[in-house]
């Protein structure tokens, strides 16, 4: 079975960005009761300020993956916990083929630049993080934040800055896209000329 992936891509000023979609005042609250607070070095509270962090950049190029399944792809779930499943490998297989080489890529590019992408904050140990043991962390060039953990309301970036909604499955059916958002902060402007096909296909 298949899905179609397709990139949608906003590059602004990251004063405008800020102004549009930092919202720490409710995305804080969230995190406090997510179980992951101030146990992941990807997650609040920071040792740093974070909103410091982010006007050192004079760009963000923000990236939403659209990740549409077939259509006996999207009614194969018999249950939710199955369809809760299967969102999270879509989700998956789009960043490990589609969006993660690209965006990867584009941050490699970039001198100095800050990759946040959420859903895969932390790969190398997603398990158990060096925090909860009063470590620091074990593989800092490979953590990367959300763009929630730094303060940013998601729904408004898809749906305002990127012009995408997002959807939610119903019943045991996945929705009829799911969507993966990271963003690229960088000096300079990012061009569309390094982005991957608009649209590429994921075989599940």
């Amino acid at each position: 079975m298949k899905a179609t992936v397709k990139h949608y891509v906003k590059c602004v000023e990251v004063g405008q960005y800020m102004a549009m979609c930092y919202h720490p005042e409710l995305t804080e609250p969230l995190c406090r009761a997510c179980g992951n607070y101030g146990r992941c070095w990807t997650c609040p509270p920071f040792d740093y300020d974070v909103n410091e962090r982010l006007k050192r950049y004079a760009w963000v190029l923000a990236v939403g993956a659209q990740i549409v399944p077939e259509e006996a792809l999207r009614n194969s779930p018999g249950s939710a916990a199955e369809r809760d499943a299967l969102a999270h490998r879509l989700i998956t297989e789009a960043w490990r083929q589609c969006t993660g080489p690209m965006m990867r890529r584009l941050e490699q590019q970039h001198d100095d630049s800050m990759l946040l992408c959420g859903f895969f904050a932390c790969e190398a140990c997603s398990k158990h993080c060096a925090r909860i043991d009063g470590k620091p962390c074990l593989h800092p060039e490979l953590m990367r934040p959300s763009l929630e953990a730094y303060g940013f309301d998601v729904s408004k970036t898809t749906s305002e800055l990127l012009g995408l909604e997002l959807k939610w499955g119903s019943g045991n059916a996945l929705p009829e896209y799911t969507t993966l958002v990271s963003a690229l902060f960088s000096h300079d402007a990012p061009t569309a000329d390094a982005m991957a096909p608009a649209e590429m296909m994921l075989t599940i």
